[in-house]
């Protein structure tokens, strides 16, 4: 099974993105891909890399700096705030929502949530639950608040590519 894990880099007033850190210090193995994306609303930035690789497993990484536990997202909106905080359509002609396909179970120190917001996390999820719809591939979006055990979520990681290959 080839998975796909992905972070994102330092934007706006942040020296230091916590998933780029996550994504770098995943154990290395032979069916991991892991990708440290531009803070950007980039189409062929994550599209490119999907086609490329061929996952059978997406896990996406976001930092929620005012998160308090690990947010395991299970919606994403068909929406963007443009440079000007103007409200864009990711798709003109896409559902309004699509759901992550790979339900993550809830552990001490995570909660389940419904509103991705409307910056680059949320775009990058709508990309990649489309791609899971197509491609009948599994795909999960955690936020991870800043200040987050890295023990505890690479532990969980490891865990949901464990499971996902039984």
């Amino acid at each position: 099974m080839q998975t796909f894990i992905y972070g994102f880099k330092p934007y706006g007033q942040f020296n230091e993105n916590i998933t780029e850190k996550i994504v770098s210090e995943l154990p290395y193995s032979p069916n991991i891909t892991k990708k440290v994306f531009e803070v950007e609303f980039n189409y062929e930035m994550f599209s490119s890399i999907l086609e490329l690789n061929r996952p059978d497993l997406i896990i996406g990484l976001g930092q929620h700096p005012r998160a308090r536990k690990l947010r395991i997202e299970r919606k994403a909106r068909n929406i963007y705030k443009s440079e000007n905080q103007k409200s864009c359509r990711i798709r003109d002609l896409g559902s309004d929502y699509l759901f992550c396909n790979l339900d993550l179970p809830v552990v001490k120190g995570a909660t389940k949530t419904y509103d991705a917001g409307a910056y680059v996390c949320n775009f990058s999820m709508y990309l990649m639950s489309e791609y899971s719809i197509k491609h009948k591939v599994k795909f999960a979006f955690l936020h991870v608040p800043v200040s987050i055990d890295e023990t505890f979520i690479n532990r969980y990681l490891i865990n949901i590519i464990d499971k996902c290959k039984g």
